[in-house]
Order: structure tokens, then C-alpha cells, then sequence
């Protein structure tokens, strides 16, 4: 039975999950698009699996461009910015059409929203709010000296980022993905600079002046990020255009292969610090990040995927065969196109009970990486 076609479904479970998607290649959108590691596939998770197992399995780290001097090497640490990032709307696209010979083609556009999972803020701002306090305390286990919120609040500089007034959840959107983005009680709204897609710059503000690092100067600490993101669906694009080929046979390779499939995604997920020079105050010198490579994807028996396309969807797709079939026959290029959309519906409660235990073992692989890389004095 076609999981698209299912009314309730759950993932299959462990590594027969992470090979079924790991072996859909390359995607366009959605969780796979941000693959890392050499194109290792997703991981797996297990319930039995650590801190300690992610950042063997998944977690790479490194230093780049170590800043000498100033605070580049204590271990005393200001956790300023902390995001979890939710995942609620995803689109990808294929087209196909023909480089020699006549102009037609087609294309094939599939559409996903998680439905029901992100509409109780108070709830989501717990999560976020444990993780971060999860993540310090992490931190201080592994030898850092961690600012607490009133020691950063005291610092003028702090006060000035910007950011302050970006009250609740943000409403972010990267390309087609369309996110929910909630920060730790008590810090910023910013941009985190680690987030390697320029769209998600577009919602917050972004601050990268003299205020972080006359911060990091008067404190005496590298300012340290933390972000997690975690998607619910894998999107795989298969855009192929032909050399050669007859009319109206190209609409049988733009295709999209789509599945529900909750995950942490990688490149999104990760700690990172930068270091302020005593010599140029605001300088931001030396760059230590654990980042997640791989996909960790979970197991979840609580999304209900349906199908919501609608009658105008395929009213649109029947008219456009229809103008593709009757130009091909006269000898005209033909194009046709067709969307489909479909929903993840699930509850808050269900949702985070099936993200939280991958989510703790992230945060905790990610301060293991991140400590390990952290330079010191």
C-alpha cells in the first residue's frame, strides 16, 4: 500500500527506514536536501541511542580560522542565541523537457503541510525552553563556565542587539519551506550566522556589527549559538530532461517521490561559537561549530497522511494533458503540469513525544562535538 494513499500510517522502523529513504538519492526539498557527510544517508534513530552515539554517527566538528588572542581560547562561554526551529510547510518540483527535437514537456509539483502539530505556542515554548536548559547544563558538564541570562543581560551590548522585540514563534521561510521558529525565554530573535540558507535570514533580524563583539570583549567569552530543526517530510525530485525523444512521451519522467518522515535535519542542526579580538574590538575571529552531517530520522506512528488535493488541482492538470495531447497531435510543442498536495496531521503531544528523545541525544552530541572542538587557552 502506497504511504500516500494511506488514511493512517506509521513509518517502518530503524535501519530499514533510513535505507528506504538513503537510497531516493539526492532531493530537491525537504529533509534530504540538506544531506552531508560525504552523501551519507539518514540515521536511523533508535530509543536506545545517546549523546554520545549521534556525535560518532552523525555530528562533525571543526575549527576554522583560529582567531589567537583576545577570547579565543577561554573556556567561559555566553549562550546567547538558542532556536528550535518546526518545520510546518514544504514544496518540490520537477520538470522535464527536451533539448533537441521539439519544446514539450512536463512538470509535477507536490505540496506538504503538517497539519495540527504546532498550534499549542505554550507547549512549543517548553520544549524549546527545556532543551535550552538541557543544553547549558551540558555545557557547564563539560568544563565550560556558562554565563547565566542575568550575567549577559547586564552587559549594555547585549541589550543592544536586535531582536528584542520579536515576541512568540517566528514565521520563517526558506525557498518553498515555510518554518516556525522558537527561541529560548529570555534571549534574542536573531538570524543565527550558522544557518547556511539565506532564506532564513529574511524573518529575523541579523546582527553581525560591533555590539556581539564588543560583548564577547566586556565579558570575556565566546558568544555560543544553539539551533535544532526538525522536519516531517522527505522530498525527492526527479528532474531529468531528454536528448532525444518523440512528442508527448515526457511527462512520464518529471516526477516527485514524497513521504511523511519525521527527522532532525542536518546542517540545521548545531553549536558554534566565535571568538572577540582584545587588538579590534567587534572582530569576529575563529569559528568552532559540531554540526549534524547526517539526517537522524524517527520512527512515528502518530502522522495521518491525507491527501488534499484539490478539485481545481486536478481540473488544472486534466486541461493541460488535455492542450498537451491535442498540440502534440498537430504538431505543436506540448507542456502539461499537475500539483498535488497532501497533509501530516498529528497533535502537539503526539508530535513532541516522538521528537524529544532524538532531540535531548541531539543536543547532548552536539556540546560532546562541540567540546571537543572548542579551542582552549
Amino acid at each position: 500500500m502506497s504511504n500516500l494513499n494511506a488514511t493512517r500510517r506509521g513509518l517502518i522502523g530503524g535501519a530499514a527506514a533510513a535505507a528506504a529513504l538513503a537510497a531516493g538519492g539526492q532531493a530537491s526539498a525537504g529533509l534530504l536536501n540538506l544531506r552531508g557527510g560525504g552523501g551519507a544517508g539518514p540515521l536511523a534513530f533508535e530509543p536506545e541511542m545517546t549523546g554520545d552515539d549521534l556525535a560518532k554517527a552523525a555530528i562533525g566538528a571543526n575549527l576554522n580560522k583560529p582567531s589567537f588572542g583576545g577570547t579565543s581560547g577561554t573556556t567561559r562561554l555566553a549562550p546567547y542565541s538558542f532556536q528550535v526551529e518546526f518545520v510546518q510547510r514544504s514544496k518540490a518540483s520537477a520538470t522535464a523537457r527536451g533539448y533537441i527535437g521539439d519544446s514539450g514537456g512536463a512538470s509535477q509539483t507536490v505540496v506538504w503541510t503538517l497539519s495540527g502539530a504546532l498550534e499549542d505556542d505554550a507547549l512549543l515554548q517548553s520544549f524549546t525552553d527545556a532543551l535550552y536548559q538541557r543544553y547549558t547544563e551540558h555545557l557547564r558538564t563539560a568544563g565550560f563556565e556558562v554565563l547565566t541570562l542575568d550575567e549577559m543581560k547586564a552587559n549594555a551590548n547585549f541589550m543592544k542587539l536586535p531582536g528584542w522585540d520579536k515576541a512568540g514563534p517566528a514565521e520563517l521561510r526558506a525557498g518553498d519551506q515555510r518554518s516556525r521558529i522558537f527561541g529560548a525565554t529570555g534571549l534574542p530573535m536573531l538570524a543565527q550566522q550558522n544557518d547556511q540558507r539565506a532564506g532564513f535570514f529574511s524573518g529575523l533580524p541579523h546582527s553581525l556589527g560591533g555590539d556581539e563583539g564588543n560583548m564577547a570583549a566586556d565579558l570575556g567569552a565566546r558568544l555560543v549559538e544553539g539551533r535544532l530543526a526538525i522536519d516531517f517530510v522527505s522530498l525527492h525530485s526527479s528532474d531529468r530532461k531528454l536528448l532525444f525523444g518523440g512528442r508527448g512521451t515526457r511527462g512520464n519522467w518529471a516526477k516527485v517521490d514524497s513521504t511523511a518522515a519525521l527527522a532532525l535535519m542536518p546542517q540545521a542542526c548545531y553549536v558554534a561559537a566565535t571568538a572577540a579580538s582584545e587588538k579590534k574590538r567587534g572582530y569576529w575571529g575563529g569559528n568552532a561549530i559540531a554540526r549534524a552531517n547526517r539526517a537522524v530520522l524517527l520512527g512515528s506512528d502518530s502522522l495521518e497522511v491525507v491527501n488534499t488535493t484539490t478539485t481545481g488541482d486536478k481540473a488544472a492538470a486534466a486541461i493541460s494533458v488535455g492542450i498537451g495531447v491535442f498540440a502534440a497531435m498537430n504538431g505543436v510543442s506540448a507542456f502539461t503540469a499537475s500539483t498535488k498536495r497532501y497533509e501530516a496531521r498529528t497533535t502537539p503531544q503526539a508530535y513532541l513525544a516522538e521528537v524529544s528523545p532524538a532531540a535531548e541525544a541531539m543536543v547532548d552530541g552536539l556540546v560532546k562535538s562541540f567540546g571537543e572542538t572548542q579551542p582552549r587557552a
